[in-house]
């Protein structure tokens, strides 16, 4: 298994996922997995951490391409997708004809040695998250889902680079980081207006801490 460079798996049903991989040797020069109609699901999220793990840990390859296409049951990619940004090469996603995929984890971004996401025929996909805009600008992306285009409002051009979709994904961070810093500005506002709520005199809080502060006082004097 340390020589294999190539591994695939076709109308497989009974393959739920990747743990096999898992024992992967680090010094194996696998080069390419093609998954073609099995069941993978990937609510075992360790299974595929290790697996994963393995496979971006391996030393005897730099360049990893990773296929998963034609009628897998699959319904979306694991975040353990990242550990494959450990490949000192280049790394090729291939998710054509997997028509139950419905979402790409955030941590797709952190593949900064990605260079080709391949997402044609997918068309439970309906969006792409915004941290696609984090990979490479070289990268290149090949849509060809309407529902796809509608949502990013990404032109139709079938192949890409990250590059030319930028804009699009540059407005979904913006309002992310907006709403994050209004929900810290309004937790921090609540938190005080609670905390005068309960302390002013009169208040619960306040009779609490009079309460405790005369039982100690009394424990003082005994």
């Amino acid at each position: 298994i340390v020589t294999l460079e190539k591994l695939g798996c076709a109308k497989c049903p009974s393959i739920i996922s990747l743990s096999s991989l898992a024992s992967l040797p680090r010094e194996s020069h696998l080069k390419e997995l093609i998954i073609n109609g099995c069941n993978l699901n990937p609510t075992h999220e360790d299974d595929w951490d290790d697996a994963f793990q393995a496979i971006g840990n391996a030393t005897g390859s730099n360049d990893f391409t990773l296929s998963i296409t034609s009628d897998n049951t699959m319904t979306f990619l694991p975040s353990s997708i990242r550990h494959l940004k450990a490949k000192q090469g280049k790394v090729k996603i291939v998710l054509s004809g997997t028509r139950n995929l419905q979402r790409l984890p955030h941590d797709i971004g952190q593949l900064q040695n990605m260079v080709r996401l391949d997402v044609r025929w997918c068309p439970a996909l309906t969006s792409l998250p915004w941290t696609i805009g984090r990979l490479p600008p070289t990268c290149k992306v090949v849509i060809n889902t309407d529902r796809i285009n509608r949502q990013t409002q990404i032109n139709n051009r079938q192949t890409q680079t990250v590059k030319g979709m930028e804009p699009q994904f540059k407005v979904p961070r913006q309002r992310f980081i907006t709403g994050l810093i209004n929900f810290s500005i309004f937790s921090s506002r609540l938190v005080a207006e609670v905390t005068h709520e309960l302390y002013r005199p009169g208040g619960a809080g306040y009779h609490r801490a009079k309460d405790e502060f005369e039982k100690r006082l009394n424990n003082l004097g005994a």
